[in-house]
């Protein structure tokens, strides 16, 4: 509802629209035979519930219903950055003792993939762009295989605090960004800062 009422009813063609996400991410078997590799990806929302036989999530947000809700949008000026686990095409338990945290989701429980019908397509690294939707441009934290983590970081005033490695080097690029800086330019620096604190690839395509 708030998806629609902000940022499908609100803007007119030419505005600028952003959908930032970070928390949770997890993967589902595909049910409408659109992913190559047999798996939707979700966005898992505060009320996320499992059945009581385990086998499928509740209130789970499809990417397919993601994109449908992105095409309503009137303008083709519209980002999208998921800091998520699985997010590439669109969960973050303690590793690294404790500086990094991803909060994973098991992807589906309990059930396997159908056999893919095609085999995967590579996906591109971050500074690549993939021409397969010139109606936004997604920015995420990992391939679909890959978690997105948190990280300690320390503030210029010398206390720490976690953020996700995706959203705190975006930032950093976007303040030293111009009126003239593209989104490859932004997006070279943010790749290398996070494969230096992370194995992760952020994803960068539309």
């Amino acid at each position: 509802t708030a998806f629609k009422e902000w940022l499908v009813n609100k803007p007119s063609p030419g505005d600028t629209v952003v959908f930032y996400f970070s928390g949770h991410g997890s993967q589902v078997v595909d049910e409408s035979g659109d992913e190559a590799d047999g798996w939707d990806e979700i966005l898992c929302p505060a009320d996320l519930t499992p059945t009581v036989d385990r086998q499928q999530y509740l209130n789970s947000i499809l990417d397919d219903e993601l994109n449908a809700l992105l095409n309503q949008i009137s303008t083709d000026n519209v980002t999208v950055i998921l800091d998520s686990c699985h997010s590439g095409t669109g969960t973050k338990s303690l590793i690294d003792a404790g500086l990094t945290t991803p909060k994973r989701i098991e992807r589906d429980l309990l059930l396997a993939p159908r056999k893919p019908v095609n085999s995967p397509t590579p996906r591109q690294e971050s500074m690549s762009v993939e021409p397969t939707d010139e109606h936004h441009v997604l920015i995420s934290g990992s391939k679909p295989e890959e978690v997105s983590l948190d990280a300690l970081w320390e503030s210029p005033a010398g206390d720490t605090f976690y953020a996700g490695v995706l959203t705190k080097n975006l930032v950093e690029g976007l303040r030293r960004a111009t009126g003239e800086t593209r989104y490859k330019d932004l997006m070279a620096p943010v790749l290398q800062s996070v494969r230096e604190r992370s194995s992760q690839t952020p994803q960068f395509e539309g």
